[in-house]
């Protein structure tokens, strides 16, 4: 498509009175250098819609919610967007599912969110660790059974286990340095619900046991690549031995003060 700017120009120069004319650009930024974008600033307003992130995410679908006749908790709220992702349009559907299953006045809650939400395998992976913190092992390789019968492959599972451990250390570490979760989301590119869930994770481990965990997990990376164990064994060794540093730190009284 060719594009007739200085038409376009000199419609800007004198626009009629009787008319609005609304320009829309698919961009993540304007490009300054332009003549049009020069001209289109100095004759009209420009209104940036960047994607809505953090609290002001949270915030809009508490808002949604309530257009929907529906209540929708802080925490869902949170939870749906850790699960769905920041994209609107599959906040919405999903807000819109939930609204028809709790009904007119009802609320939305956590428990909501997660059962009827979709699941990733980063979610569930997540949960696992969650468990584990909470001394639910039970749970945990129930979880785990879930996931062979999946037929999820092993080596993905210890990668994203040990990117949640890397997250939990880095959000201790920068807590310990005075930041505040926001400051923390921004620093790390993650969602400040992701942050919240690593830091209460992290009270359950000295940092020093942390590292050991990172260790533990690429010592049995290594083992299963090579081919000198069997995977799904060796990933419930680490979910049995996790279980016992979360309890260790539980019988000594934690290992925050």
């Amino acid at each position: 498509m060719e594009h007739d700017l200085d038409a376009l120009l000199e419609a800007l120069a004198a626009p009629p009175s009787f008319s609005t004319l609304v320009l829309t650009v698919p961009a993540a930024k304007l490009d300054e250098r332009k003549r049009v974008v020069k001209a289109l600033r100095e004759a009209g307003v420009a209104v940036a819609f960047p994607p809505l992130k953090g609290a002001a995410l949270s915030t809009w679908l508490v808002t949604r919610a309530r257009d929907l006749g529906v209540t929708l908790t802080a925490d869902a709220a949170e939870e749906l967007v850790l699960r769905v992702g920041g994209e609107l349009p599959f906040l919405v559907t999903e807000l819109e599912k939930m609204a028809q299953y709790v009904g007119p006045g009802g609320t939305i809650t956590t428990d909501v969110v997660q059962n009827l939400a979709p699941r990733t395998l980063e979610q569930d992976v997540f949960a696992l660790v969650d468990r584990i913190c909470r001394v639910d092992t039970a749970a945990a390789y129930r979880m785990l059974r879930d996931l062979w019968l999946q037929q999820e492959e092993p080596v993905r599972i210890l990668a994203l286990l040990a990117r949640q451990f890397r997250l939990i250390l880095q959000v201790k570490t920068l807590s310990a340095k005075g930041y505040g979760s926001q400051q923390i989301a921004q620093r790390l590119r993650v969602h400040p619900f992701a942050v919240k869930k690593a830091a209460e994770q992290g009270r359950r481990f000295a940092e020093e046991t942390l590292l050991a965990i990172l260790d533990a997990l690429a010592e049995a990376d290594y083992r299963m690549k090579a081919g000198g164990v069997d995977k799904e064994l060796a990933v419930e060794a680490f979910v049995a031995r996790l279980a016992q540093w979360v309890q260790r730190g539980a019988r000594e009284g934690g290992n925050e003060p």
